[in-house]
């Protein structure tokens, strides 16, 4: 009997260790020596062929799952958002946004989009997120949006007399918040608020989500708010 149970109780170990090890994958740490740039990683995007993407203060890493290698920015400055759709990799940096695409070298070139659309880039301007949406791509720096229709090379503009903190993207709609003025949502191109009540005006918005085909907003310091019947509670 008491074989019986050591023998038990070394299967049911086992077992154990079995559903641990499938339930925890493999991590693989990577240090700045490794991937060969500096230390700060500001965003990170992952192309259908698995391969990832890092913004880095170096310039844009990409690693395929064997190896690194880095594109140094177009102006030699930081880079602060990288966004994947289909081939096409976009960035953002200090004054500067546009798109790398693989040649038929296999290495990635760049395109500038910022000096292909002549857009007036404002002095000191970093471009902080990208986000995607059917035909449009949007670059987002503290002052304004700029959104990228791919369909005909065109472009609108969002402007703000306040900080733009972050753009969000819930139920194909694309949200963001003016420091002391509010929520807003974009439709065709525009702005259009969305609330305005004192909770969201003074305060850091750092992500909103959909909660029950409603609006779940997380703030910086005071927790989270449902948006329900146009209220905020």
């Amino acid at each position: 009997m008491q074989k019986n149970k050591i023998i038990i109780f070394l299967l049911f170990g086992l077992m154990c260790g079995l559903v641990i090890a499938q339930e925890i994958p493999p991590i693989e740490t990577y240090s700045p020596k490794d991937f060969g740039a500096e230390n700060q990683n500001w965003s990170i995007s992952q192309s259908k062929d698995k391969h990832i993407y890092i913004a880095n203060n170096k310039g844009l890493l990409e690693f395929n799952g064997a190896s690194w290698t880095l594109y140094p920015s177009p102006n030699e400055t930081i880079f602060r958002t990288v966004h994947v759709v289909d081939n096409l990799i976009y960035t953002g940096c200090y004054m500067e946004f546009g798109f790398w695409k693989r040649n038929e070298q296999g290495t990635l070139t760049y395109t500038s989009l910022s000096n292909e659309l002549e857009v007036p880039v404002i002095e000191d301007e970093h471009f902080w997120n990208i986000i995607s949406l059917d035909n449009w791509i949007l670059f987002q720096s503290l002052n304004r949006i700029i959104i990228y229709d791919v369909t005909n090379a065109s472009y609108k503009v969002i402007d703000s007399k306040t900080t733009l903190t972050k753009i969000f993207k819930v139920n194909e709609t694309i949200y963001f918040q003016k420091l002391q003025d509010g929520i807003y949502k974009i439709e065709n191109g525009s702005p259009k608020l969305v609330t305005n009540q004192e909770i969201v005006k003074n305060n850091i918005v750092v992500n909103i989500f959909n909660n029950k085909d409603e609006l779940l907003i997380q703030t910086q310091e005071y927790g989270l708010y449902q948006f329900t019947n146009n209220k905020l509670g």
